[in-house]
Protein backbone atom coordinates (compact mmCIF):
# COMPACT_ATOMS: atom_id res chain seq x y z
CA UNK A 1 0.00 0.00 0.00
CA UNK A 2 1.52 3.19 -1.44
CA UNK A 3 1.33 6.45 0.43
CA UNK A 4 3.21 8.69 -2.10
CA UNK A 5 5.73 8.15 -5.31
CA UNK A 6 4.99 7.87 -8.91
CA UNK A 7 3.49 4.19 -8.92
CA UNK A 8 0.99 4.94 -6.22
CA UNK A 9 -2.54 4.27 -6.81
CA UNK A 10 -4.60 7.81 -6.47
CA UNK A 11 -8.05 6.57 -6.95
CA UNK A 12 -9.80 4.95 -4.10
CA UNK A 13 -13.29 2.45 -4.41
CA UNK A 14 -15.36 1.83 -1.17
CA UNK A 15 -17.40 -1.68 -1.37
CA UNK A 16 -18.30 -4.49 0.49
CA UNK A 17 -17.10 -8.17 -0.40
CA UNK A 18 -18.64 -11.51 0.89
CA UNK A 19 -22.19 -10.80 -0.09
CA UNK A 20 -24.81 -13.77 -0.12
CA UNK A 21 -28.06 -14.45 -2.42
CA UNK A 22 -30.25 -16.38 -3.03
CA UNK A 23 -27.94 -18.50 -5.08
CA UNK A 24 -26.88 -20.15 -2.12
CA UNK A 25 -27.94 -19.41 1.35
CA UNK A 26 -28.97 -15.25 1.52
CA UNK A 27 -32.22 -14.03 1.09
CA UNK A 28 -32.40 -11.94 -1.47
CA UNK A 29 -32.23 -11.72 -4.92
CA UNK A 30 -28.91 -9.49 -6.42
CA UNK A 31 -30.97 -6.95 -8.23
CA UNK A 32 -32.78 -5.94 -4.43
CA UNK A 33 -29.06 -6.49 -3.04
CA UNK A 34 -27.83 -3.82 -5.10
CA UNK A 35 -30.64 -1.48 -4.85
CA UNK A 36 -29.10 -1.56 -0.88
CA UNK A 37 -25.62 -1.59 -1.94
CA UNK A 38 -26.87 1.53 -4.56
CA UNK A 39 -28.58 3.40 -1.55
CA UNK A 40 -25.46 2.73 0.90
CA UNK A 41 -23.26 5.01 -1.63
CA UNK A 42 -21.31 2.06 -2.27
CA UNK A 43 -18.40 1.59 -5.15
CA UNK A 44 -18.87 -1.76 -5.83
CA UNK A 45 -20.65 -5.07 -4.61
CA UNK A 46 -18.96 -8.23 -4.30
CA UNK A 47 -21.15 -11.75 -4.13
CA UNK A 48 -19.41 -14.92 -2.65
CA UNK A 49 -22.39 -16.89 -2.59
CA UNK A 50 -21.10 -20.27 -1.53
CA UNK A 51 -19.43 -23.35 -4.66
CA UNK A 52 -21.17 -20.91 -7.36
CA UNK A 53 -20.22 -19.03 -9.71
CA UNK A 54 -23.87 -18.61 -11.25
CA UNK A 55 -24.31 -14.95 -11.03
CA UNK A 56 -21.82 -14.96 -13.28
CA UNK A 57 -23.53 -16.95 -15.81
CA UNK A 58 -26.57 -15.06 -15.47
CA UNK A 59 -24.96 -11.72 -16.90
CA UNK A 60 -24.23 -9.68 -12.88
CA UNK A 61 -20.27 -10.06 -12.98
CA UNK A 62 -19.53 -6.49 -14.51
CA UNK A 63 -22.85 -4.74 -14.63
CA UNK A 64 -23.41 -1.28 -13.22
CA UNK A 65 -26.59 -1.42 -11.29
CA UNK A 66 -27.19 2.37 -10.47
CA UNK A 67 -23.49 3.86 -9.38
CA UNK A 68 -22.49 0.38 -8.35
CA UNK A 69 -20.33 -2.03 -9.96
CA UNK A 70 -21.72 -5.66 -9.49
CA UNK A 71 -18.75 -8.40 -8.90
CA UNK A 72 -18.89 -12.28 -8.57
CA UNK A 73 -16.43 -14.34 -6.99
CA UNK A 74 -17.05 -17.22 -4.81
CA UNK A 75 -16.95 -18.22 -1.48
CA UNK A 76 -15.07 -22.22 -1.71
CA UNK A 77 -16.19 -24.99 1.32
CA UNK A 78 -14.07 -27.64 2.00
CA UNK A 79 -15.64 -31.05 1.76
CA UNK A 80 -16.86 -30.83 5.59
CA UNK A 81 -18.22 -27.25 4.85
CA UNK A 82 -15.52 -25.76 7.50
CA UNK A 83 -12.24 -24.05 5.73
CA UNK A 84 -13.91 -21.26 3.80
CA UNK A 85 -12.05 -19.20 0.73
CA UNK A 86 -13.17 -16.23 -0.79
CA UNK A 87 -12.07 -16.34 -4.05
CA UNK A 88 -11.84 -13.70 -6.66
CA UNK A 89 -11.52 -14.11 -10.66
CA UNK A 90 -12.49 -17.67 -11.09
CA UNK A 91 -13.34 -18.79 -14.39
CA UNK A 92 -14.85 -21.82 -13.45
CA UNK A 93 -15.18 -24.28 -10.34
CA UNK A 94 -15.17 -27.94 -9.20
CA UNK A 95 -16.92 -28.21 -5.75
CA UNK A 96 -16.88 -31.09 -3.74
CA UNK A 97 -12.81 -31.90 -4.25
CA UNK A 98 -10.75 -30.81 -1.18
CA UNK A 99 -10.00 -27.38 -0.84
CA UNK A 100 -6.42 -27.56 -1.38
CA UNK A 101 -6.66 -29.08 -4.19
CA UNK A 102 -9.26 -26.39 -5.70
CA UNK A 103 -6.75 -23.85 -4.60
CA UNK A 104 -4.51 -25.57 -6.33
CA UNK A 105 -6.39 -24.93 -9.76
CA UNK A 106 -7.87 -21.89 -9.19
CA UNK A 107 -4.30 -20.04 -8.62
CA UNK A 108 -2.89 -22.04 -11.56
CA UNK A 109 -5.30 -19.80 -13.95
CA UNK A 110 -5.14 -16.82 -11.88
CA UNK A 111 -7.43 -16.68 -9.19
CA UNK A 112 -7.07 -14.68 -6.20
CA UNK A 113 -8.22 -16.52 -3.20
CA UNK A 114 -8.80 -15.39 0.41
CA UNK A 115 -8.89 -17.21 3.99
CA UNK A 116 -12.65 -16.55 5.34
CA UNK A 117 -13.32 -15.52 8.80
CA UNK A 118 -10.55 -17.77 9.78
CA UNK A 119 -10.38 -18.47 13.89
CA UNK A 120 -14.10 -18.06 13.43
CA UNK A 121 -15.64 -19.67 17.54
CA UNK A 122 -19.26 -20.93 17.22
CA UNK A 123 -21.98 -19.53 19.15
CA UNK A 124 -23.73 -21.79 21.77
CA UNK A 125 -27.13 -21.13 20.49
CA UNK A 126 -28.89 -23.98 17.77
CA UNK A 127 -28.31 -23.63 14.03
CA UNK A 128 -25.61 -21.34 14.07
CA UNK A 129 -21.65 -23.13 13.64
CA UNK A 130 -18.37 -21.37 13.44
CA UNK A 131 -15.93 -22.49 10.04
CA UNK A 132 -12.50 -21.33 11.14
CA UNK A 133 -9.78 -22.53 8.71
CA UNK A 134 -8.01 -25.83 9.63
CA UNK A 135 -5.21 -26.08 6.90
CA UNK A 136 -2.55 -23.61 8.14
CA UNK A 137 -0.36 -21.40 6.46
CA UNK A 138 -0.72 -22.57 2.75
CA UNK A 139 1.75 -21.30 0.39
CA UNK A 140 -1.03 -20.41 -2.37
CA UNK A 141 -3.33 -18.11 0.36
CA UNK A 142 -3.34 -14.62 -1.12
CA UNK A 143 -4.53 -13.11 1.98
CA UNK A 144 -6.55 -13.11 5.25
CA UNK A 145 -10.62 -11.67 6.05
CA UNK A 146 -9.37 -9.92 9.03
CA UNK A 147 -12.68 -8.49 10.10
CA UNK A 148 -16.10 -10.64 9.31
CA UNK A 149 -19.04 -8.72 10.71
CA UNK A 150 -21.35 -11.63 11.12
CA UNK A 151 -18.49 -13.75 12.58
CA UNK A 152 -17.85 -10.86 15.28
CA UNK A 153 -21.42 -11.12 16.30
CA UNK A 154 -22.48 -14.33 16.14
CA UNK A 155 -18.53 -15.69 18.17
CA UNK A 156 -19.81 -14.56 21.42
CA UNK A 157 -23.62 -15.29 21.21
CA UNK A 158 -25.04 -17.50 24.07
CA UNK A 159 -28.83 -17.99 25.09
CA UNK A 160 -28.06 -15.49 27.65
CA UNK A 161 -26.70 -13.28 25.33
CA UNK A 162 -28.12 -12.95 22.66
CA UNK A 163 -31.12 -10.25 23.18
CA UNK A 164 -28.59 -8.24 23.98
CA UNK A 165 -26.78 -8.75 20.83
CA UNK A 166 -29.50 -8.11 18.49
CA UNK A 167 -30.93 -5.00 20.47
CA UNK A 168 -27.45 -3.27 20.13
CA UNK A 169 -25.15 -5.22 17.59
CA UNK A 170 -22.70 -2.46 16.85
CA UNK A 171 -22.03 -2.83 20.91
CA UNK A 172 -20.62 -5.99 20.18
CA UNK A 173 -18.70 -5.72 16.75
CA UNK A 174 -15.71 -2.92 17.91
CA UNK A 175 -12.96 -4.37 16.20
CA UNK A 176 -11.42 -6.71 13.84
CA UNK A 177 -10.25 -10.34 15.37
CA UNK A 178 -6.57 -9.95 17.00
CA UNK A 179 -6.62 -13.74 16.39
CA UNK A 180 -7.34 -13.11 12.34
CA UNK A 181 -4.78 -10.36 12.70
CA UNK A 182 -2.43 -13.16 13.92
CA UNK A 183 -2.72 -15.97 11.39
CA UNK A 184 -2.16 -12.79 8.81
CA UNK A 185 1.16 -11.63 10.25
CA UNK A 186 1.60 -15.46 9.48
CA UNK A 187 0.12 -15.58 5.98
CA UNK A 188 0.83 -11.92 4.22
CA UNK A 189 -1.13 -10.80 1.58
CA UNK A 190 -3.98 -8.31 1.32
CA UNK A 191 -5.79 -8.16 4.75
CA UNK A 192 -9.58 -7.69 3.97
CA UNK A 193 -12.89 -7.05 5.68
CA UNK A 194 -16.52 -8.92 4.98
CA UNK A 195 -20.05 -8.69 5.88
CA UNK A 196 -20.63 -12.37 4.91
CA UNK A 197 -24.48 -10.78 4.59
CA UNK A 198 -27.11 -13.40 4.16
CA UNK A 199 -30.45 -11.15 5.74
CA UNK A 200 -30.66 -14.05 8.26
CA UNK A 201 -33.71 -14.75 10.16
CA UNK A 202 -33.53 -15.19 13.91
CA UNK A 203 -36.13 -16.74 16.14
CA UNK A 204 -38.63 -15.89 13.71
CA UNK A 205 -37.38 -12.26 12.86
CA UNK A 206 -34.92 -10.88 9.82
CA UNK A 207 -31.93 -9.59 11.14
CA UNK A 208 -28.81 -7.68 10.11
CA UNK A 209 -30.25 -6.74 6.10
CA UNK A 210 -28.45 -6.16 4.02
CA UNK A 211 -28.24 -2.20 4.01
CA UNK A 212 -27.81 -2.31 7.37
CA UNK A 213 -24.39 -4.37 6.80
CA UNK A 214 -23.79 -2.62 3.85
CA UNK A 215 -23.13 0.54 6.29
CA UNK A 216 -20.16 -1.05 8.43
CA UNK A 217 -17.68 -2.82 7.45
CA UNK A 218 -15.86 -1.66 4.23
CA UNK A 219 -13.29 -2.56 1.74
CA UNK A 220 -11.40 -0.29 0.43
CA UNK A 221 -9.47 -0.43 -3.47
CA UNK A 222 -6.92 1.50 -4.30
CA UNK A 223 -6.27 1.78 -7.83
CA UNK A 224 -4.71 3.50 -10.85
CA UNK A 225 -7.58 4.43 -12.71
CA UNK A 226 -11.30 5.16 -11.89
CA UNK A 227 -13.15 1.59 -11.09
CA UNK A 228 -14.91 0.28 -14.22
CA UNK A 229 -14.21 -3.70 -14.39
CA UNK A 230 -14.47 -5.86 -11.93
CA UNK A 231 -10.59 -7.22 -12.32
CA UNK A 232 -9.58 -4.06 -10.56
CA UNK A 233 -10.47 -5.69 -7.36
CA UNK A 234 -8.55 -8.88 -7.90
CA UNK A 235 -5.35 -6.91 -8.92
CA UNK A 236 -6.17 -4.37 -5.77
CA UNK A 237 -6.12 -7.70 -3.45
CA UNK A 238 -2.68 -9.31 -4.99
CA UNK A 239 -1.09 -6.13 -4.88
CA UNK A 240 -2.16 -5.62 -1.62
CA UNK A 241 -3.49 -1.90 -2.33
CA UNK A 242 -6.44 -2.12 0.45
CA UNK A 243 -7.33 -1.47 3.52
CA UNK A 244 -10.49 -1.55 5.87
CA UNK A 245 -12.79 0.67 7.57
CA UNK A 246 -15.91 0.88 10.12
CA UNK A 247 -18.37 2.98 8.62
CA UNK A 248 -20.04 3.33 11.83
CA UNK A 249 -17.61 5.78 12.92
CA UNK A 250 -16.80 7.89 9.85
CA UNK A 251 -15.69 7.69 6.00
CA UNK A 252 -12.20 6.11 6.24
CA UNK A 253 -11.72 7.64 2.07
CA UNK A 254 -8.05 9.52 1.85
CA UNK A 255 -6.43 7.07 4.55
CA UNK A 256 -3.29 6.15 3.42
CA UNK A 257 0.56 4.41 4.78
CA UNK A 258 3.45 3.11 3.44
CA UNK A 259 6.16 1.15 5.81
CA UNK A 260 9.65 1.78 3.96
CA UNK A 261 13.18 1.25 5.78
CA UNK A 262 12.26 1.22 9.47
CA UNK A 263 9.46 4.26 8.60
CA UNK A 264 5.83 3.85 8.53
CA UNK A 265 4.12 6.74 6.86
CA UNK A 266 0.57 6.86 7.50
CA UNK A 267 -1.99 9.93 6.37
CA UNK A 268 -4.70 10.33 8.60
CA UNK A 269 -7.95 11.90 6.88
CA UNK A 270 -9.19 12.83 9.90
CA UNK A 271 -8.44 12.56 13.91
CA UNK A 272 -7.86 9.05 15.57
CA UNK A 273 -5.72 6.82 18.01
CA UNK A 274 -2.87 4.60 16.14
CA UNK A 275 -2.01 1.09 17.51
CA UNK A 276 0.76 -0.31 15.12
CA UNK A 277 2.04 -3.99 15.46
CA UNK A 278 5.07 -4.51 13.76
CA UNK A 279 6.94 -8.27 13.96
CA UNK A 280 8.11 -8.33 17.09
CA UNK A 281 8.42 -4.50 17.93
CA UNK A 282 6.19 -3.95 21.32
CA UNK A 283 2.50 -2.12 20.55
CA UNK A 284 2.89 1.47 19.41
CA UNK A 285 -0.03 3.55 20.80
CA UNK A 286 -0.36 7.11 19.98
CA UNK A 287 -1.77 9.85 21.57
CA UNK A 288 -4.58 11.30 19.49
CA UNK A 289 -3.18 12.29 16.40
CA UNK A 290 -5.11 15.27 13.86
CA UNK A 291 -5.82 15.03 10.26
CA UNK A 292 -2.39 14.72 8.55
CA UNK A 293 0.58 13.00 7.80
CA UNK A 294 2.43 11.25 10.57
CA UNK A 295 5.51 9.30 10.57
CA UNK A 296 6.71 6.21 12.56
CA UNK A 297 9.72 3.99 13.57
CA UNK A 298 9.08 0.42 13.23
CA UNK A 299 11.13 -2.70 12.13
CA UNK A 300 11.35 -4.54 8.80
CA UNK A 301 8.65 -6.83 8.16
CA UNK A 302 4.57 -6.91 7.93
CA UNK A 303 3.36 -3.92 9.63
CA UNK A 304 -0.59 -3.89 10.92
CA UNK A 305 -2.06 -0.41 12.12
CA UNK A 306 -5.57 0.13 13.60
CA UNK A 307 -7.18 3.43 14.22
CA UNK A 308 -9.51 3.83 16.29
CA UNK A 309 -12.35 6.88 17.13
CA UNK A 310 -14.96 6.17 19.95
CA UNK A 311 -13.82 3.16 21.53
CA UNK A 312 -14.32 1.53 17.82
CA UNK A 313 -11.56 1.00 15.23
CA UNK A 314 -12.04 3.03 12.04
CA UNK A 315 -9.48 1.95 10.26
CA UNK A 316 -7.59 -1.55 9.68
CA UNK A 317 -4.60 -1.76 7.28
CA UNK A 318 -2.12 -4.38 6.86
CA UNK A 319 1.37 -3.90 5.18
CA UNK A 320 2.73 -6.63 4.28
Amino acid sequence: MNLSGPAAPVFEAVGVIHVHTTRSDGCMEPGPVLDHADAAGLDYLCFNDHNTLALAHEGWHGKMHGRVLSIVGTELQHTDRKSHLLVFGARSLEPGRHILAQLEDLKAEGAVAVVAHPRERSPLIPFFEGYPWSFGEEPLLDGVEVWNWMSAWKGGVSPLTLGKRMADPDAFVKHPDPEAVKFWFRVGGCAVGGADAHGHTILFRKVFPYGFLFGRVRTHLLLERPLSDPSQLKEALAGRNCFVSNAVVGDARGFRARAESGVLLVELPGEGWITILAGSDPPVHTALLGAGKHEFKVSEGPVHIEVYRGGRTWISCSIA
